[in-house]
């Protein structure tokens, strides 16, 4: 198992939106509802879910019937999708030069970093296909799926050998 971890809110945000999902394709979920269900406060996930707006994962309403909902499919969202567009969001936030967004191979370096980047851009393509592997569809179904609780099908072939 490698030492390579995500970051450590990426799980309150795919929570967020699995919530968001069970809310229906026509409802808006209000952030007063999904923070307290994610025990976190909801300043936390109003940027992260803005910049998923953005990106056309979620929609937004404003006002007292306001929320977020899917913007597409649970099955066309993958958690894939959810990181890169935090790792969006923080890029933004953090002030990150624009070619950072080419991968970890475009870093200028030296010889040695010129051999390590490579490697560390491959392991982040191989994670990244793992992440692409799970659509939120497949968590919805993991959580409504009746008997002891094991992930069932894409998920338990993505997560195989793994805990959740």
């Amino acid at each position: 198992m490698s030492d390579i971890t995500l970051p450590l809110g990426l799980p309150l945000l795919i929570e967020a939106v699995v919530r968001i999902a069970q809310c229906g394709p026509r409802e808006y979920m209000p952030m007063t509802r999904v923070a307290p269900e994610c025990s976190a406060p909801a300043r936390y996930f109003e940027p992260f879910l803005q910049q998923m707006r953005v990106d056309g994962l979620l929609e937004g309403l404003r006002g007292p019937e306001g929320g977020y909902r899917l913007a597409k499919r649970a099955r066309h969202i993958s958690i894939g999708d959810i990181y890169r567009s935090s790792r969006v969001y923080r890029r933004r936030r953090l002030g990150a030069a624009a070619w950072l967004d080419g991968g970890l191979s475009d870093w200028p370096t030296s010889e040695i970093g010129r051999q390590i980047y490579p490697l560390l851009d491959d392991i982040d393509k191989k994670m990244m296909a793992q992440l692409d592997a799970v659509s939120v569809k497949d968590l919805l179904d993991q959580i409504t799926s009746a008997g002891d609780g094991r992930p069932v099908g894409r998920v338990a072939r993505a997560t195989e050998g793994r805990a959740l």
